[in-house]
């Protein structure tokens, strides 16, 4: 297996003197001091507590190693496109392209499902030139997880973590990169195979954006930016604000049992799905849609937002992802916000979630939903907003369930998950959405959707 790693940095050292050391055949390609130390001496890896010394191939010309197996580029994102010509020689008919590096990069829409496949990212390429050139059937996501620094040129210091996040773009476990996988395993790296490998990019670009810039303006590590409540609310804010640019790049669609909605959607350019028009609840209908539009289940979280909030407000349903990190636990995501008046609280038409927020809290954990007035006694109660945003596992699980004995008895579809021990959490909203349910209402949406009809 030949592997060329361009931008032998700390990184692209730290990998390297890695494979080098286990027999693999390894280039680097480097440029100044650095390089001229690693002709001179070998490359120098201090890890572990031990000093390592390894005689690698190492050039600023890559004609010189001609034809790879695999290039790992370990360069900065937006160095990539001014010297992509120099890559061309690397390449064979079979040669990936491993792109190490942060951020969203040029192949990212390449293979991915939905309206936005194929779309070229003019800031990350400008001109489409790495695409035209290197070819995005080439490549292979890497998320790196390691910390490493150039001590002095020649001498890299691996710090901590040894994760390399592997994967195609379109999820597949292919032969090339099952092969690289175990080749980092057998030196003794962390590289699974990850089916969304996007998930990935934006799981650790959510800590770029928001604690890497914070560090640097209070010049404070990361756990005292997490123990201090106002850096932590500044970070949590960004990460909010990331994500929300990372949902609007989901797809969309339009889950219906009627021929003339799905006609009217479409000739609107959006996406529709005919359902059955049986369905119990809206949750059943859209499982059928997703089952329908995305059988490889490429998307593993599912929005539920029905049609009559034609006016959300895109932060939302926005907060209806917030309860799903990776670390809650919750099977469901939903949104409260505040009843204030004495006839909302009074409406059975005005399901109520009885919610402990913690002090200060904006997450938490629902514990039941009623018509009537739940729970007891002084203190504040929440009107539930019908958005639900699941893992897609547990739509699956939900949908399978039998209707519960609580949801026929208070026509509510998600005491059917809390029946069956599933966990819903709710974030915690300034404003209610206006619901049309009702011709008045749907002239008053109207009005606010198209100001001038």
């Amino acid at each position: 297996m030949k592997i060329c790693i361009y931008g032998a940095g700390a990184i692209g050292g730290y990998l390297g003197a890695e494979l080098a050391q286990a027999g693999y055949d390894v280039t680097l390609i480097a440029r100044g001091p650095h390089l001229e130390a690693m002709r001179r001496n070998g490359l120098t890896l201090l890890v572990g507590g031990e000093k390592r010394v390894v005689k690698v191939a190492c050039t600023d010309d890559p004609a010189e190693a001609g034809p790879q197996d695999y290039v790992i580029i370990t360069l900065k994102a937006h160095s990539v496109s001014p010297i992509v010509d120099k890559i061309l020689p690397l390449l064979g008919p079979d040669t990936a392209v491993v792109t190490a590096q942060n951020g969203i990069l040029w192949w990212y829409f390449h293979r991915l499902e939905g309206p936005w496949e194929g779309r070229q990212l003019e800031n990350a390429d400008p001109g489409a030139r790495i695409w035209n050139s290197l070819g995005p059937q080439r490549a292979i996501g890497c998320v790196v997880y390691p910390s490493c620094e150039i001590v002095e040129p020649g001498v890299v210091r691996h710090l901590h973590g040894n994760r390399f996040m592997l994967g195609e773009p379109d999820g597949a476990k292919s032969d090339r990169v099952v092969a690289l996988s175990k080749a980092l395993k057998s030196v003794g790296l962390k590289a699974p195979v990850r089916p969304r490998i996007r998930d990935d990019i934006w799981l650790k670009l959510l800590g770029n954006v928001s604690f890497n810039p914070v560090s640097v303006l209070t010049l404070a590590t990361l756990d005292k930016i997490t123990g201090d409540e106002g850096t932590r609310s500044v970070v949590r804010d960004m990460m909010v604000e990331s994500r929300a640019v990372a949902a609007k790049l989901g797809r969309v669609l339009v889950a219906c049992a009627e021929a003339e909605i799905a006609e009217a959607v479409r000739g609107a350019g959006g996406e529709a799905v005919l359902t059955a028009p049986d369905h119990a609840s809206g949750s059943d209908r859209v499982f059928e849609a997703v089952s329908q539009a995305d059988p490889g289940a490429a998307h593993d979280v599912v929005v539920n937002l029905q049609g009559d909030f034609p006016a959300i407000e895109p932060a939302v349903i926005q907060a209806a992802l917030t309860p799903l990190s990776a670390d809650s636990g919750a099977d469901i995501g939903t949104v409260v916000n505040e009843i204030t008046g004495d006839a909302e609280l009074a409406d059975p038409n005005k399901v109520k979630a009885a919610v402990a927020f913690a002090p200060g809290a904006r997450i938490g954990r629902a514990l039941y939903f009623s018509r009537l007035v739940v729970p007891g006694g002084e203190g504040p109660h929440y009107h539930h907003i019908g958005i639900y945003a699941y893992r897609r596992e547990a739509l699956a699980r939900f949908v399978a369930l039998p209707k519960g004995l609580l949801e026929e008895r208070e026509s509510l579809e998600q005491l059917r998950a809390l029946e069956a021990g599933m966990r819903i959490d709710v974030a915690l909203v300034d404003s209610f959405p206006m619901g049309v349910d009702t011709p008045a209402d749907l002239d008053r949406a109207r009005a606010i959707l198209d100001p001038g009809s």
